[in-house]
């Protein structure tokens, strides 16, 4: 059975991770930690975490009960992805991706990369066929990508000041999508010829805004991105051109992480005291809201 899990920022309602079922009929609280603004679900649950001014990751199974934890004298990372047996998380304040390794109960450092305070370290993805991986460095504009031995291999240089912040591929790999934060862009990169091929706007009309997240539906013809304070949600689809938008869905307010579920988008709110699924019509516009669930300052959203 589906279910949908939900974190974000201390509330003086929720704090932790939340747990629902597929028709937010029926939630709890699974995770009772702080500060779990990102983490990831798969046969565990590992969070970002702050505790005493530390910032670090904790591992939990799915019924909540903590496995492990590890503190660094960090500030909470941003952003956190389990590959295979590993744990990567971003460190936008510190400019850093840290490496974890989780192995028969046990929680070790496994690597540290440096890209300085100015990179703004955003996100981590993965290159799957050439067994690499990105880190994306908002403040440098770039991506740089790393071997297995954490080698640099290459790096995808954007527009100065655009400010990648969230990236992910296509079903192939061939085409790499990226959300700018600054620019509120959608950039469309081509893997095998090694440039750009589409740059559009988020917005329908020149507005302050920051882009904030991207997903891609399953049949890769429709990818919807998220800007905050333009409270906006945009809806492109693929055809001859490339990406054009279809539809500029007026949300709630400050809109950050979402994902999309079946024939629904489940979108989370910064500064809003729920979170919505949201249906999509025959054309995968945004229609109207389906239900909410009352949890404040979320951030992050997963199925499984």
């Amino acid at each position: 059975m589906k279910n949908y899990y939900f974190g974000g920022y201390p509330s003086e309602h929720n704090d932790g991770i939340y747990c629902s079922d597929a028709d937010f009929k029926d939630y709890k609280q699974i995770v009772n930690a702080q500060y779990t603004t990102y983490f990831d679900v798969k046969d565990i649950i590992a969070t970002i975490l702050k505790e005493n001014n530390l910032g670090g990751i904790g591992i939990y199974d799915l019924q909540g009960n903590c496995l492990a934890k590890k503190l660094m004298p960090l500030k909470p990372a941003c952003y956190l992805e389990i590959k295979d047996n590993l744990i990567y998380t971003a460190h936008y304040h510190d400019g850093q991706c840290l490496i974890y390794e989780w192995n028969q109960n046990e929680l070790t450092l496994r690597k540290q990369l440096f890209f300085g305070r100015e990179a703004k370290c955003h996100e981590v993805l993965f290159y799957d066929q050439n067994h690499e991986f990105g880190v994306v460095c908002l403040g440098l504009d770039k991506i740089i990508f790393f071997d297995e031995n954490y080698e640099q291999t290459k790096e995808i240089l954007f527009p100065e000041g655009s400010g990648p912040r969230h990236a992910l591929f296509n079903h192939d790999q061939s085409l790499l999508y990226v959300i700018s934060e600054l620019s509120k862009e959608l950039f469309v990169y081509d893997m095998n010829q090694n440039t750009f091929i589409q740059q559009i706007s988020l917005l329908e009309n020149d507005q302050e805004g920051s882009g904030a997240a991207i997903r891609l539906s399953s049949d890769g013809k429709h990818l919807y991105t998220s800007v905050r304070y333009a409270d906006i949600l945009t809806h492109f689809e693929w055809g001859e051109q490339g990406w054009q938008p279809k539809q500029y869905y007026h949300c709630r307010k400050t809109p950050r992480d979402f994902i999309l579920s079946e024939d629904t988008l489940i979108a989370a709110y910064q500064d809003e005291n729920f979170v919505e699924k949201l249906s999509l019509d025959e054309n995968k516009n945004v229609d109207q809201v389906l239900c909410t669930l009352p949890l404040e300052k979320i951030v992050c959203v997963k199925e499984k």
